[in-house]
């Protein structure tokens, strides 16, 4: 996990500093909630969020600058491994519906 410090970002923007929630598994869909923050309060998350959604099956996604190698995607949990990417375009396919 990286802890931001928030000295190095605007305090009034919101949605640089941010975490992604597993959502669970809705209608044969992976669903994340991506939260963004701002460097005032770390705290508190969002009231709402962005929803993004993903086919069950699939075994690698991205997020923002986040890929995600998911071993087991269940109702209640997710059994994963993550890592900033250093890819930016081409072997990760992006979400089938984003939702929010």
């Amino acid at each position: 996990m990286e802890i931001p410090n928030p000295g190095e970002y605007d305090p009034n923007e919101s949605g640089t500093i941010f975490d992604i929630v597993y959502r669970g598994v809705v209608d044969g869909r992976m669903r994340f909630e991506i939260r963004g923050y701002t460097a005032n309060d770390l705290q508190t998350p969002p009231d709402t969020g962005q929803m993004l959604d993903f086919p069950a099956d699939q075994h690698a996604i991205e997020i923002r600058n986040i890929r995600i190698d998911v071993d087991a995607a269940e109702p209640g949990s997710l059994t994963y491994r993550a890592a900033i990417s250093r890819l930016l375009t081409g072997t990760v396919r992006k979400p089938v519906s984003p939702i929010g």
